[in-house]
């Protein structure tokens, strides 16, 4: 299975450096050996959403990265990383999403 670090290794160090810069050295620590259980990315919204194994824990807490606009990181209740959720992701890292999600 491949961590957000080897799939996006770009947004992981941007996800890094944002959370900690928010404050939130827990969730930061966690990004770079999260690994991906699914890719999604809805064209209508023109978002996509890396969901982070495993999934199906009840969602806790949505962090929003000032630094990183249209970005947010989700934690579940016990503090784990659940997901990152990507409005309007630019060039790239749309085309990686979209061929991602359609595997």
């Amino acid at each position: 299975m491949e961590t957000i670090a080897q799939a996006f290794p770009d947004l992981c160090a941007d996800l890094v450096r944002a959370l900690q810069e928010s404050g939130r050295d827990d969730v930061a620590r966690q990004v770079y050996s999260a690994q991906i259980a699914e890719v999604t990315f809805d064209n209508s919204a023109d978002a996509g959403y890396i969901y982070a194994h495993p999934v199906g824990t009840a969602h806790g807490e949505t962090i929003p990265l000032e630094n990183l606009m249209s970005v947010v990181v989700d934690v579940n209740t016990s503090g784990k990383l659940q997901g990152v959720e990507l409005l309007s992701p630019a060039g790239n890292l749309k085309s990686e999403l979209r061929r991602r999600a359609a595997i």
